[in-house]
């Protein structure tokens, strides 16, 4: 008994070509895929309500010796794309189970064939899908990258990923604010060290030649100051203090 269908996805089943048959060769032209998807949406198909099962290999099969009948999905749609035929399937919670774990990674469609040349067959009908390694027809992987299950774990890689770049964004960014600290600690012990003591400037006398008489020559008050300075070894401020004390 089918158990109920938990995940549906597209997939691809064949590539347009030629594969070879029992009975000689398999025909898969885009034509013959669109033959078995108009049959599969036929009104005599939905009426008799037939559906295309999903098994583990082909239990249907009067020949298999398969003795696993159970049903793990069935398909719900059919497409003739422009690279090949493709099956809308519904798994059931087991057979969801064994694609995400990838105990089966193929189809192997089972279909009625209708001989359209000498040794040549086409697919008309698609009768089920079967899960198996060891596909008749080569075709690509089950894909299940899709499915919510590998989406989380997408995103929890990316999360985890994201978090550690971010963390050393932080890291980062914390080093650069030190470093910028101290650079501009450097740079401004740097400019300090390179100013030069301030001295009076002859151009803002106002304030140190308010005790001076008026009738006393700037030019020859700074002269006096200069000699005092190499004569007894004064500093500038010192030696501008002294000779206004001697001139006023």
């Amino acid at each position: 008994m089918q158990d109920n269908i938990t995940y549906i996805t597209w997939q691809k089943l064949a590539s347009y070509g030629e594969y070879p048959h029992a009975k000689g060769l398999q025909r898969l032209l885009r034509e013959d895929g669109e033959q078995v998807v108009n049959a599969f949406r036929s009104l005599w198909r939905r009426m008799t309500l037939s559906d295309v099962p999903v098994y583990v290999g082909h239990p249907d099969e009067e020949t298999s010796a398969s003795v696993d009948n159970a049903v793990y999905g069935k398909v719900f749609d059919f497409a003739a794309r422009d690279d090949g035929l493709y099956a809308l399937v519904g798994f059931s919670e087991r057979g969801e189970q064994i694609a995400l774990n990838g105990t089966y990674q193929y189809f192997s469609p089972r279909w009625e064939l209708k001989r359209v040349a000498v040794g040549i067959y086409a697919p008309i009908k698609m009768i089920s899908l079967g899960l198996t390694n060891t596909p008749n027809i080569p075709s690509t992987p089950i894909d299940t990258s899709e499915h919510p299950a590998s989406i989380r774990q997408l995103l929890g890689i990316q999360s985890s990923q994201l978090l550690t770049e971010l963390q050393s964004i932080r890291e980062r960014a914390d080093l650069w604010e030190y470093e910028g600290k101290d650079a501009v600690k450097r740079l401004r012990k740097l400019e300090s060290e390179k100013q030069q003591p301030s001295l009076p400037c002859p151009l803002k006398m106002k304030s140190q030649t308010e005790g001076i008489s008026q009738d006393i020559d700037p030019k020859g008050f700074i002269a006096k100051v200069h000699n005092r300075m190499e004569t007894t070894g004064e500093d500038y401020s010192t030696a501008w203090k002294t000779t206004v004390k001697t001139k006023v």
